[in-house]
């Protein structure tokens, strides 16, 4: 690719605005080899997310799948169906956007609160320190598991309950700390899961509840 990432997330910018689309930001991009236009080819693949006021949502690898927010045991013997998350997807090469795909988008069809507090990140960290053994403390015998934090980041994400799946969520603030974990075996053999838009704990920064991303709320 002789195109930057960088122009490249000023054209599908641009792009947005000449089709008169807004409130959305630009969160991260990565390059792939894809059958475009019946041929191999390489190019950038440029993920946005929506923006309420001047905070985006968190764009989180579960994004892309369809049961994000959902697909789950409903602990009564029913299923909670899969609410898809909203996510916007650019494929970008030298020739320009080569495809573009929406899915999923929200109506915000109600303000209700535009100045809510927010934890300080300190209280978020010690909340983090103690919770981040507890989420991850089901590990097979005889595997080592470390994780990694290098990154946390403070955006919105919808969240619902059991009575309003696949109707309505409300969108809050959230902390996601992301990383990477490498496994040890007993044979010494180690593999290393460093997704980097896969969070490892998702805390609310409201009231310091933890959010399963799985579930959504």
């Amino acid at each position: 690719l002789v195109l930057t990432p960088e122009q490249a997330a000023r054209m599908t910018a641009d792009f947005l605005e000449n089709m008169g689309v807004s409130g959305y930001a630009h969160q991260c991009t990565d390059t792939v080899y894809g059958n475009i236009n019946d041929s191999l080819q390489k190019a950038y693949r440029l993920q946005f997310t929506r923006a309420i006021g001047e905070t985006a949502f968190n764009f989180v690898s579960g994004n892309l799948s369809g049961y994000a927010g959902g697909g789950a045991d409903d602990g009564k013997g029913g299923y909670l169906w899969g609410w898809t998350n909203e996510s916007m997807t650019f494929l970008v090469t030298d020739r320009g956007i080569a495809s573009m795909e929406w899915v999923n988008p929200y109506e915000v069809s109600e303000v209700v609160t535009e100045d809510t507090a927010l934890l300080d990140f300190a209280s978020v960290a010690e909340i983090f320190e103690k919770m981040i053994i507890v989420v991850n403390a089901h590990i097979q015998e005889g595997l080592n598991r470390r994780i990694d934090i290098n990154r946390a980041e403070l955006g919105l994400m919808r969240v619902l309950g059991p009575a309003t799946r696949g109707g309505s969520g409300i969108v809050i603030p959230v902390w996601d700390f992301f990383g990477k974990s490498t496994y040890t075996f007993e044979d010494g053999s180690v593999a290393i899961s460093d997704d980097p838009n896969e969070p490892y704990l998702t805390v609310n920064a409201i009231d310091g509840s933890i959010i399963d991303r799985t579930l959504g709320y």
